[in-house]
């Protein structure tokens, strides 16, 4: 049978005898449509909303959804039956909050219902129950769960994620999520030791239903749950928040939704807040740092008695030689883009400073503001502009002639395991088994200034995860070199207070027109530019053509506009909403 015919709408079989009218979700790709059938009246005890059937759809068995019972018939059609019960599905609650997501990120429902859904067949539930916790409340966080409120935590990198899903816990089942996968079964480990009773989302679909605390990632939020009193999502900033398959939608925002519906707490921990998040939270909780044994210091790379071109300096090279052992992080495998001044030392950036320029056929110019000028620096107006290169391959190469000792290079597609005390790589080294006493950034500037508004974000989580990992060391040391000293990421590495770099990303996306004060449409594909021409007469901001995709400014409703546009083009497209990569 040919694809056309297949979607074609289907003419359902009659039926005999009276039954009760459903609507069903098919699991069928390419058809995201809700078909009204008859269930037995004899077997409705045996359906429920959300469980999953197997029906007819032009001749053949196809697997659905049942979204809504008890349906008044449609008139004029006459429907065919529900042939059987095939498995447990998402509970009633989740099925609304699966539509929701679909609807609030333009995507299919279908998809959403997928993540909710177990990976295998589920005839009925479990009778067995989780053992009740009996935990005494009374953390750092334990106020966070009085009120069915939302309430972010401005926590310190170090903090164990322990302490917030403990109080979390006293208070009754609890949804709990981390960013990702491997941070589970350690948490899992230290809450079964604690008395909660959790099991990992993964490891059994069922466990909230049957009354176990629930810890995993992202998805984890549509795990359905017997009697839920708490969400908590841990590093609630974290770019794995957004779903990476259509829709890409955001944890943070539906997670508040949920937690509304069901008026329960939720409770947003991080030691650097989304602009997002702060804007959510109705009380706002923050943890007194603690004293740490953490040594940070700033190397100010812009000293011209270091030597202009070198990535070590003389603190650098000291610490790695007094520990013995030390990381270093660079995010570039070849060149890099940055540019400084040969005879100031200061890098080239946007008249305001906040911005990093790169050279393009002969000018500067910024790719995130569109800002160009001659190739100048405006701190001494020299003409000796160079390009700051090397890459990981590079550093371990002089690192290990400075040090006079092997130096491993290491990156996200390296398999080897450690063979040195010494390791230059990417970020992705900051997750590896690992355990060193010295961490140094070589070359931050190039990540927390990068174009797009996220960057702030993604070079924070490297920092947070650095100082996690230099938390189990006895005498841990962190390194930062730059060439923007004072900036206010520099100053909050140092102090830990993320408020005045919250207060700028904030001003940012509220001029920008970025959630939660606005909304950003992504379109792309073949389709993109014949969006684009549709919507030119909309009263919305449109940049583009950029690697092949578009991007509308607007406020809610233009994900509306912009969905019903990319359905009347009949080229192929794909839509985000609100894209982490801006």
């Amino acid at each position: 049978m040919n694809q056309e015919r297949l979607f074609e709408p289907p003419v359902q079989e009659a039926l005999p005898q009276e039954g009760v009218v459903c609507s069903v979700l098919l699991d069928v790709s390419g058809y995201d449509a809700e078909l009204s059938y008859l269930i037995d009246p004899q077997a409705v005890d045996q359906f429920a909303i959300g469980s999953i059937v197997k029906v007819k759809l032009r001749g053949r068995l196809v697997k659905g959804w049942i979204t809504s019972i008890d349906l008044d018939p449609p008139q004029g059609v006459k429907l065919a039956p529900v042939e059987e019960f095939y498995s447990v599905g998402p509970a009633p609650e989740i099925v609304e909050l699966c539509r929701y997501i679909a609807e609030t990120w333009a995507g299919p429902f279908r998809r959403v219902m997928t993540s909710a859904s177990a990976d295998r067949k589920i005839r009925r539930l479990s009778s067995a129950k989780a053992a009740v916790s009996r935990l005494r409340p009374g953390g750092h966080f334990a106020s966070a769960f009085d009120h069915p409120v939302v309430t972010q935590v401005f926590s310190n990198a170090e903090d164990s994620f322990k302490t917030p899903a403990i109080d979390a816990c006293a208070v009754g089942q609890s949804l709990i999520l981390v960013p990702m996968q491997h941070q589970v079964k350690p948490l899992v480990s230290e809450l079964q030791r604690s008395g909660v009773a959790c099991v990992a989302a993964e490891r059994r679909w069922d466990a909230g239903q049957a009354g176990y605390t629930v810890v995993g990632t992202g998805k984890a939020l549509l795990s359905s749950m017997s009697d839920l009193r708490s969400i908590v999502v841990l590093d609630s900033d974290s770019m794995h928040y957004k779903m990476q398959q259509s829709p890409q939608w955001d944890v943070v925002s539906a997670a508040k939704e949920r937690a509304a519906r069901l008026r329960i707490p939720l409770v947003l921990v991080s030691p650097t807040p989304s602009v997002l998040g702060a804007h959510l939270a109705e009380e706002t909780i923050k943890i007194r740092p603690q004293v740490s044994k953490l040594a940070v210091e700033i190397v100010d790379m812009t000293d011209t008695s270091l030597g202009f071109h070198t990535l070590f300096s003389p603190q650098l090279i000291k610490a790695f030689r007094e520990a013995g052992e030390g990381l270093l992080v660079l995010n570039r495998k070849g060149r890099a883009a940055m540019l400084a001044c040969g005879s100031c030392r200061e890098l080239v950036r946007t008249e305001d400073g906040a911005e990093l320029m790169v050279e393009d056929n002969g000018v500067l110019q910024s790719r995130t503001t569109g800002e160009s000028r001659a190739k100048v620096c405006l701190n001494c107006g020299s003409t000796n502009l160079l390009r700051l290169r090397l890459g990981v391959g590079g550093a371990a190469e002089q690192l290990s002639s400075l040090l006079r000792t092997a130096v491993v290079d290491l990156d996200a597609g390296s398999e080897a395991e450690r063979t040195s005390k010494f390791i230059v790589g990417t970020q992705s080294a900051l997750y590896r088994r690992i355990l060193p006493s010295v961490i140094c950034f070589a070359d931050l500037d190039n990540d927390f200034m990068a174009p797009g508004f996220n960057s702030v974000y993604r070079s924070a989580a490297q920092v947070v995860a650095a100082k996690r990992l230099l938390s189990k060391s006895d005498r841990p040391r962190l390194i930062v070199q730059s060439r923007n000293p004072n900036s206010e990421f520099m100053e909050w590495i140092r102090t830990g207070h993320f408020d005045a770099l919250l207060a700028k990303q904030s001003q940012i996306a509220e001029v920008i027109g970025l959630a939660p004060f606005g909304c950003v449409a992504k379109v792309g594909g073949p389709g993109a530019s014949d969006v684009a021409k549709a919507l030119k007469a909309k009263d919305f901001g449109i940049q583009g053509p950029r690697n092949g995709s578009y991007l509308f400014y607007g406020q809610k409703g233009l994900v509306e506009e912009v969905r019903r546009a990319v359905e009347a083009v009949p080229a192929r497209t794909n839509m985000v909403v609100d894209p982490w990569d801006l």
